[in-house]
């Protein structure tokens, strides 16, 4: 499941407040009227427990809100965040290798999940006699290929002297 927005929570919390104001409108015209009102207090107490997660959670993506980096007008830093690469080394995106069968490849993604770039290779075509497969990249060059882009936004990123 994901993750609600704050935007979400705040509106889930306004609506879940003005329930909780009803349920108690609901308990005094019970007890006005002289019946039970067990149910009904049962019920609030649980209305009253969801927003209080609610209002945590909240809190908590406020906190770290709060926490991550900002520009210096305040506004957040929505970047890629550094993950470890197919070489254990931090990269901005990550990889999915495949098993050198047929048809099988590198595949970088960023952050977010979204696909950088996708490196085909066919090593079973190198393991024996075909007249084509200097025209596929061996598992090794693929790999070697994947990891010099996942490397591009690092060296942009750099400084020049």
């Amino acid at each position: 499941m994901p993750m609600p927005t704050l935007e979400y929570l705040r509106s889930e919390i306004e609506r879940m407040r003005s329930q909780v104001s009803r349920q108690r409108k609901e308990i005094l015209q019970l007890q006005r009227a002289g019946l039970s009102t067990a149910s009904a207090e049962t019920l609030l107490g649980r209305m009253l427990s969801k927003v209080d997660d609610l209002c945590a959670e909240r809190d908590r993506q406020v906190l770290a809100a709060k926490q991550s980096p900002t520009y210096t007008c305040g506004k957040p830093i929505r970047g890629t965040r550094q993950t470890e690469g197919c070489d254990g080394q931090p990269s901005a995106v990550s990889c999915a290798g495949g098993d050198g069968g047929g048809g099988a490849m590198f595949s970088r993604e960023d952050a977010n999940g979204l696909s950088v770039c996708s490196v085909p290779h066919r090593e079973d075509l190198h393991q024996r006699p075909y007249q084509y497969a200097e025209q596929f990249l061996t598992r090794d060059e693929a790999r070697r290929i994947a990891k010099a882009i996942s490397r591009l936004p690092e060296l942009l990123k750099r400084p020049q002297d």
